[in-house]
């Protein structure tokens, strides 16, 4: 059921930007506050795959996703957090 939702609600959000969606990769568990899962597919008028992260408010039940990113990115795959 958590699953499902976390599906159901990354795809809608997606859906509502126009992203069309190809896969989804779910996180079993999330984190305490949300599911959290990897959307691959494309954006309007993109020629490339992409993907989008998506946080699912297990709370109220509100899923949004962030901005769409480069699959074949070197600078951003490899790039580490911090200052």
């Amino acid at each position: 059921a958590f699953r499902d939702d976390v599906g159901a609600g990354c795809r809608a959000a997606a859906d509502d930007d126009g992203f069309e969606v190809e896969t989804i990769t779910i996180d079993p568990c999330g984190s305490q506050h949300y599911g959290l899962a990897r959307l691959t597919g494309r954006a309007p008028g993109a020629d490339r795959r992409q993907q989008r992260l998506c946080a699912y408010d297990k709370q109220t039940k509100v899923a949004e996703v962030g901005t769409a990113m480069a699959i074949d990115d070197p600078a951003a795959a490899g790039r580490a957090a911090g200052p």
